[in-house]
């Protein structure tokens, strides 16, 4: 097998970052959709709801911390 390219997705929803290299354990990548955008009533939203997120990118800085780049 050859991998070509890995992606973390650190927001659900939202749009991830390059990596060169990965931790992977038994629930996937490390920092994958460690995070989640909550909406007006604090329920946990999605792209469906709001498409605007997909014009976000998420790069992790922490665990449980990302940043949203514009």
């Amino acid at each position: 097998m050859r991998i070509d390219q890995i992606w973390r997705y650190p927001v659900k929803s939202v749009g991830g970052e390059r990596l060169t290299a990965a931790t992977v354990g038994a629930l996937g990548i490390e920092g994958d959709r460690d995070v989640a955008v909550h909406d007006e009533r604090d329920e946990v939203t999605w792209a469906g709801a709001i498409p605007a997120l997909m014009r976000l990118r998420a790069v992790a800085v922490g665990p449980g911390l990302a940043e949203l780049i514009l």
